[in-house]
């Protein structure tokens, strides 16, 4: 039994569910931690991809990822095989806004026909639902960490750092009763 951690960015924001695939975001940056049950880390993952579109001004202010940082990468197709074998066995999955990263890691897997072929996990945690059922309200990642900590982080929207500051969240809650494995 293993749990997963992770967090994407994309050409943009998701449209409405009714919209055509077409229509929806791309990925370009994947950074997932794969770990035991006792939270130690057992394998990450790190990828960047070139999208079928230009990355919108809007994310690229974001994230920080712009069409030239892509060009020689490769597309989500060519990454897909690493990704189902990184994800396969994972029993949960984590994320912040989790919802939003397996929509879009749904619509890549759409437009190449495996949205069948995926390695779901059976339970998911979002922190932010955590969060929402302590608080009654959502807090985005860096009010969580220092709902959380008491402090701040730097480098917030890059995947790697907002996967390991969701892990570090996640333990946290973890450890203060919120969060049962």
């Amino acid at each position: 039994m293993t749990i997963i951690v992770y967090d994407t960015e994309t050409t943009g924001l998701l449209a409405a569910s009714a919209a055509p695939t077409e229509f929806q975001p791309h990925l370009i940056d994947l950074y997932a931690i794969k770990l035991d049950l006792n939270l130690n880390i057992i394998d990450t993952l790190s990828l960047r991809m070139k999208p079928s579109i230009s990355i919108s001004p809007e994310a690229s202010k974001v994230n920080g990822i712009y069409d030239k940082d892509v060009v020689s990468c490769f597309p989500f197709s060519y990454w897909f095989p690493t990704i189902a074998k990184f994800f396969t066995g994972g029993t949960i999955q984590v994320g912040h806004n989790l919802n939003y990263d397996q929509m879009v890691v749904w619509y890549e897997l759409n437009r190449i026909g495996k949205t069948l072929n995926f390695p779901w996990s059976a339970r998911s945690i979002d922190t932010v639902e955590v969060c929402t059922q302590q608080l009654g309200h959502r807090l985005n990642l860096t009010d969580m960490h220092t709902w959380l900590f008491n402090e701040g982080f730097d480098l917030a929207h890059t995947a790697d750092a907002d996967c390991k500051i969701t892990l570090k969240c996640f333990a946290r809650m973890i450890w203060k009763g919120m969060v049962v494995l």
